[in-house]
């Protein structure tokens, strides 16, 4: 039943050169190769654990949540892209213009045990990752962190 279920948002977004060395669009089969690889990669959620505060001491316990659905895209920021005052149909413009990744998840779990953080192992995946930027929308309340490797953890 449906309403046994609490779900929740999770947003995270990467500039593409942390994740496949460049942050243009792919032009060689090795670029286009790299970025395929990248979105497989964010798209299977294995990098990401969720937990619950649980027992005398509080631990933070994994969780299993279920991905109702997930969104990897290559694109350019908005905020980017809008802001820019530049024809757009001028060719260096193109040069200037730096592509991120960005994964949209909707995911669900069990009512009864409460989400309390997520950690993002993405880190071990991509060594030139040193920033991520995640939020998560749960309960109506929202969340926003920048993760690194030395602090890949979020609680709420």
């Amino acid at each position: 039943c449906s309403s046994d279920l609490q779900t929740m948002s999770v947003m995270l977004t990467s500039p593409a050169e942390a994740l496949v060395g460049f942050e243009h669009e792919p032009h060689s089969s090795e670029e286009i190769e790299r970025v395929e690889h990248a979105k497989q990669r964010l798209q299977s959620l294995d990098w990401v654990t969720f937990y619950q505060k649980s027992g005398f001491l509080r631990r933070n316990m994994p969780i299993a949540v279920s991905p109702q659905s997930i969104n990897v895209a290559f694109l350019v920021p908005e905020s980017e892209d809008e802001s820019d005052e530049h024809d757009h149909h001028e060719e260096e413009h193109h040069e200037d213009v730096h592509f991120e990744f960005k994964v949209t998840a909707a995911l669900s779990n069990d009512l009864e045990v409460r989400i309390s953080g997520i950690s993002a192992d993405l880190f071990s995946y991509f060594d030139g990752l040193d920033k991520l930027h995640v939020t998560v929308i749960l309960d109506g309340q929202q969340v926003h962190r920048v993760l690194s490797p030395d602090h890949n953890h979020m609680n709420w």
